[in-house]
Formats: structure tokens, sequence, C-alpha cells
């Protein structure tokens, strides 16, 4: 008899489960199931017992006992159903692609090459270029600061 065993705790091995049904009788195959992605436990999994008067005094005895800190859900197994596999009618309106447009962005260049068709600016060929990251905002804030504190409108 097939019988269906729930509420596993995910660090339960099929070994485990065998030891414990072994203790009713004798016990054919005892399987966790595991998640095919993560190679984790789901939770539940089966154990088949050849003789029906040992898997149901197993039933009996393991129904609502703990395993691993859980309480086990041991009932008869059911027959799989039969999922019915959905076909999809061919594509009638797909017509595959036998050449791409041409790419009209001009002519090919390197990727270390520099562009060449702007001159550079006025501040860059004086060297007042503007630092990484917001530093060349401190500067403006500081001026500000200053002003404010000469600003005889305000009393500080």
């Amino acid at each position: 008899m097939r019988m269906y065993v729930g509420n596993l705790s995910y660090n339960t091995q099929s070994a485990d489960l065998e030891k414990t049904f072994a203790a009713y009788g004798a016990v054919e195959s005892a399987v966790v199931v595991m998640d095919r992605e993560t190679n984790r436990s789901k939770g539940f999994g089966f154990v088949d017992m050849p003789d029906d008067a040992q898997a149901r005094s197993a039933m009996a005895g393991l129904n609502e006992k703990e395993l691993d800190g859980r309480i086990l859900t041991v009932i008869e197994a059911r027959p799989r159903e039969a999922r019915p596999r959905t076909e999809y009618p061919p594509r009638t309106d797909y017509q595959p692609r036998t050449s791409y447009p041409p790419r009209n962005d001009g002519p090919p260049r390197s990727s270390y090459q520099p562009r060449n068709d702007r001159p550079p600016s006025e501040d860059y060929q004086k060297g007042n270029v503007p630092q990484k990251g917001n530093a060349h905002q401190k500067g403006r804030d500081y001026q500000k600061r200053r002003d404010r504190k000469t600003d005889d409108s305000r009393d500080w």
C-alpha cells in the first residue's frame, strides 16, 4: 500500500522516513519529494509497504505524531491524476526573417576611439574640468554661505 506523508520538516531525509516506518513492518520504498531547482524538500513524501495490515497500523500509529519537530499527516495515497496536455495549434501568422535591414548609424567606429566630430569645450582647454561626483557643487555651496555671512540684512 502506498501512503502519503505530509507536513515533513525540510531537514527530513528519505532514510529518516524509512527508519520511522520500519518500526511498523517491511518498507518497500520511502521517498521525500525534492524541488528540482533548489534541491530542497517540498515537505511531503511517499512510503510503500507491501503488507496492507502493516501499512494501516503505520497510518494509525504515525498520523498526527511528531517527527523532527513537525506533526505528521499520514493517509493512503490517491492515484495520480492524469493532467491533460494542452495542444497548441501551429502558428500561421509567423514568417521567419530572411534578412535584417542595414543599420544606418554612420561609418563603423571602434569602441576605444574618441569622437572627433566635436571640438573640446573652452573650459576643458583651460583646464577647468569639473571634478568627479558632486565635488564641483561643494565650491558653490561654500560661496553661497560666505555671501550670506557678509549680507547685512541678516543677523547671525
